[in-house]
């Protein structure tokens, strides 16, 4: 199966570093979880602007580390909920992202 995830970006950048990408990896898994959260709670507030600004937030990071299997989607969520659309087109984009978000986090840990 291949990767979900790259950190060759992050191995470039810190010279092999393993304390610096610990601490990248720390940081990526932190962010994630509480945009998700976010996420999370604005399809529950029904809220279009949070969602499209925490897709925004979210697209450097899954960029950096290649997270190509959402690449798309996130920048679909971010541009469809500016255009307020229905909830039941949002929704399905926002569940990939997150399986594939935690899915990443796991591995990292796994991988430590």
């Amino acid at each position: 199966m291949d990767k979900l995830y790259s950190l060759a970006e992050l191995e470039a950048i810190s010279e092999g570093d393993s304390g610096f990408i610990a601490t990248m990896k720390q940081i990526f898994e932190e962010e994630m979880l509480s945009s998700l959260e976010k996420l999370n709670k604005a399809f529950a507030d029904k809220d279009h602007n949070t969602i499209r600004v925490t897709a925004h937030t979210m697209k450097p990071s899954i960029d950096n580390l290649h997270i190509d299997s959402i690449r798309e989607e996130i920048r679909m969520l971010e541009s469809m909920a500016a255009t307020n659309a229905d909830f039941a087109v949002l929704l399905p984009l926002a569940q990939k992202v997150e399986s594939v978000i935690r899915a990443v986090i796991d591995d990292m840990k796994a991988t430590n």
